[in-house]
């Protein structure tokens, strides 16, 4: 059988979302084993919670030195990598961020860390599904 590529060529720059979930990790783990074909990719945390500044000052520092770990791998591939970091509703975040970023493809896992809450509002990963301006892959 022969494989049709979808993208014929390198994909300019993968968004990979992340909330630092299992799930997360596994796409995270995807990317890196397709990394050949990938110029660049851009980490991104969205924080949409917080009780106190100090609380949401720890989270920030926590959520900054696990993107500096994420992108090591990628470099050490020789992919051009860069970590955001994000405040606000997490698929409204993402969208935007995609598109200011001109995003080839949006990569996440369909379950996160909030999944019994997603039940009741929809997920973040069917949001992002539907307002999307580039293709979006979901992984389990």
């Amino acid at each position: 059988m022969r494989r049709v590529p979808i993208f014929p060529e390198k994909l300019a720059s993968v968004l990979l979302p992340t909330d630092f979930s299992a799930s997360a990790e596994y796409v995270y783990a995807k990317m890196l084993e397709i990394a050949e074909s990938i110029q660049e990719v851009i980490l991104l945390h969205v924080m949409d919670r917080g009780e106190t500044a100090a609380s949401i000052k720890t989270a920030e520092n926590e959520a900054v030195s696990r993107l500096n770990r994420w992108e090591v791998r990628f470099r050490e591939k020789g992919i051009k990598v860069r970590g955001l970091l994000a405040k606000g509703p997490a698929s409204t975040r993402i969208i935007s961020i995609a598109a200011e970023e001109k995003a080839s493809l949006i990569a996440l896992s369909r379950r996160g860390k909030g999944q019994i809450a997603e039940l009741f509002v929809g997920s973040t990963a069917d949001q992002i599904v539907r307002r999307a301006g580039c293709p979006v892959l979901l992984l389990n």
